[in-house]
């Protein structure tokens, strides 16, 4: 969450809100403390209010964009910091069909945890906090074929990989 604010930040974005998943986790919730916590230390001012739980889908971001685009425009909201980047497509589709452009009026970032290319492809190419997926997948079933060897052994491991911010249209001023 942190880079995502820092990004938005530098681009001159001040009135972010951001939008969870009802489908959470403790990393997607330690994400949006750590954007809304850099977001105030950069003087940019956050409450509970600029908070909203979604569907975790092109549908639910899709439809969240669509019934709020009012409140958005009445709040003065200029980004959107998303737990997915199924809800930023979504959200992301909405607004063009409204004519609202992207990133002028709205700049969009989100946590990168789908299929790569739909964020990279999409018009305009979305902003993404990449997570390596397949990266994680595979270390979780060589995890899984170490501890089936030894048969009932326990031991607890972390470990970590590495994010990256990958800057594209949504939100370039």
């Amino acid at each position: 969450g942190a880079p995502a604010a820092v990004h938005l930040a530098d681009k001159g974005y001040s009135r972010p809100l951001v939008i969870g998943s009802h489908s959470s986790f403790p990393g997607a919730t330690e994400r949006r403390h750590a954007f809304v916590g850099t977001m105030l230390d950069k003087g940019i001012p956050m409450s509970a209010q600029e908070l909203f739980y979604v569907d975790n889908s092109v549908e639910g971001g899709y439809r969240f964009a669509a019934e709020n685009l009012p409140l958005f425009q009445e709040k003065g909201v200029d980004s959107f910091f998303c737990d997915s980047d199924a809800i930023a497509l979504g959200m992301q589709s909405a607004f063009t069909a409204k004519g609202i452009a992207i990133p002028e009026q709205f700049g969009i970032i989100a946590v990168g945890n789908g299929e790569p290319q739909y964020a990279k492809y999409s018009s305009p190419s979305l902003s993404v906090i990449d997570i390596p997926m397949q990266q994680m997948a595979a270390a979780c079933c060589r995890l899984l074929e170490t501890a089936l060897a030894r048969q009932g052994e326990r031991s607890k491991k972390e470990l970590y990989f590495k994010t990256e911010l990958i800057a594209r249209e949504s939100t370039t001023r």
